[in-house]
């Protein structure tokens, strides 16, 4: 495993850039899709544009298993650290403590997202043909930030 190999803190140190930034990379997937429906039109093949081509479909598949790969690297090296923090007869609290935090984030996650969507596709301030960089260049720009705390604030303590 890649924690096993580089080590704890700088799998935590790592992951974190590896992981959601790749988000920056999704609009890309309008390009590549409008090239390929373009082309499939000059071919006299019937498509109206809501197609999405196989291509469009492997590269989002790419950038999405990409991100959550490294995010789990996150998540469990993020769960052994913690574990090792507290004392063996206080893991049971500080996992279900962390459980609960993960949770309220969990269900925040989607409200924020659903919030920046209808913001950037209906508002009038931002226009609906580059909504889709806005909301997936600000969660990228979040997902740097976390990577920048990991260097910051995640440091190996000497026992």
């Amino acid at each position: 495993t890649i924690i096993s190999k580089c080590g704890l803190y700088k799998s935590l140190h790592m992951a974190p850039f590896l992981s959601s930034p790749v988000i920056f990379l999704v609009p890309l997937s309008i390009l590549i899709n409008q090239y390929y429906d373009s082309y499939n039109n000059d071919n006299n093949n019937l498509t109206n544009g809501d197609n999405l081509s196989w291509p469009t479909t492997i590269y989002l598949s790419f950038i999405m298993s990409w991100n959550r790969i490294f995010a789990m690297v996150f998540y469990a090296g993020i769960t052994i650290a913690t574990n090792r923090t507290v004392h063996v007869s206080h893991r049971a609290t500080m996992n279900g403590l962390s459980m609960m935090g993960g949770s309220i984030f969990k269900a925040m996650g989607p409200t924020f997202a659903g919030f920046l969507v209808a913001f950037s596709a209906s508002s009038g301030v931002i226009d609906s043909d580059v909504g889709s960089v806005v909301v997936f260049g600000l969660l990228g720009l979040i997902g740097l930030s976390i990577g920048f705390f990991s260097l910051l604030y995640l440091k190996e303590e000497e026992v």
